[in-house]
């Protein structure tokens, strides 16, 4: 995911580019700068901004990491980060679809309909 997704989730989340820059005590033209993907921002703010939109703060790291890295090693390293963690989280969503999901014979009683008549005469 990129910077720019999550710092727009995260003025959703605030209401605006202002108070999310006043929420996270930096100046709203360097979110600015960020979202433009002219320079990164400090981890304390990742990690509130994380906190913000229900994100793992490491995935907000590494997308503002991305963002300013220059050395190709770095790159690669941050790059790998996100992939893991996207498919750590793919593999928890499989993993809930799967356990929540009754089988055929659960959702046979589940589709019964009872229908209770009462006749008063």
């Amino acid at each position: 995911m990129e910077l720019k997704e999550l710092i727009e989730r995260a003025e959703k989340a605030a209401g605006s580019q202002k108070a999310l820059g006043i929420m996270l005590g930096i100046n709203p033209s360097n979110i600015r700068n960020a979202k433009a993907g002219q320079q990164g921002l400090p981890n304390y703010a990742c990690v509130m901004i994380a906190d913000l939109i229900g994100e793992e703060d490491t995935v907000v790291i590494a997308a503002s990491e991305l963002v300013t890295e220059k050395k190709i090693e770095r790159r690669a390293f941050w790059e790998k980060k996100l992939e893991a963690l996207a498919a750590g989280f793919a593999a928890f969503f499989v993993g809930v679809i799967l356990v929540v999901t009754p089988t055929p014979s659960q959702a046979a009683q589940l589709s019964q309909v009872v229908d209770y008549k009462l006749y008063i005469m």
